[in-house]
């Protein structure tokens, strides 16, 4: 947390050299940063939310095994924090339906998520199937429910899509926040899409990976 703040600090005294560079014509020796804009950072930095995951589909995967399927799986994490992420159960399947929900906490505005689909296998590390990041303005605070394109599939005529569910949730009691009619979850983003139904009651769960 205090790099992170260090680091936002330091981009701050960046641009400040910046601006007076382009309006002096010259770099100042020195630039100061008031106490008021340090605590602004700090407690930007302080705020954490818990994500609620829900990973529900993914379609068109590649074939990774010699028999043409995939025992595919699906891993989110928080960008540039790997110890912070959920993960689905195995699924052999190019079209898997993991019907997986998971909580995120330690989310701090701004961050992007990262999910990466990949083959188990047993005797050597996992096949890559592709990734895509859902960007801090896409989900923050609306939430985000639909398709995201797979990237590097290892395949360039391959098209694969995940499908998921991103909700925010009050830290101190782990419950949805209540939209609004001016704040609803954003659209889906493929065309055609129907709204996604309720998750079936009783379906067990896999273990959350933190």
């Amino acid at each position: 947390g205090h790099l992170i703040v260090a680091v936002r600090i330091s981009n701050l005294i960046a641009r400040k050299r910046q601006l007076w560079k382009k309006n002096m014509g010259r770099r100042p020796s020195q630039v100061s940063v008031t106490q008021e804009q340090i605590s602004r950072v700090t407690l930007a930095m302080k705020t954490q939310h818990h994500l609620k995951v829900t990973i529900i589909s993914a379609r068109n995967l590649r074939k990774a095994d010699w028999f043409g399927s995939s025992d595919a799986y699906c891993k989110c994490t928080i960008l540039g924090n790997e110890r912070n992420h959920v993960q689905t159960q195995v699924v052999t399947s190019l079209d898997p339906e993991w019907s997986f929900e998971g909580e995120l906490p330690h989310f701090h505005e701004g961050e992007s998520l990262l999910f990466e689909v990949l083959d188990a296998d047993t005797l050597k590390d996992s096949d890559f199937l592709g990734r895509a990041v859902l960007n801090p303005a896409d989900f923050f605070p609306q939430g985000f429910e639909g398709e995201l394109k797979l990237e590097d599939t290892g395949e360039e005529n391959v098209l694969s899509f995940i499908r998921v569910r991103i909700e925010l949730m009050q830290a101190e009691t782990t419950q949805p926040k209540t939209t609004t009619p001016e704040n609803k979850t954003r659209s889906a983003k493929t065309r055609g899409m129907e709204p996604l139904a309720p998750h079936p009651a009783g379906v067990p769960q896999p273990n959350v990976l933190c």
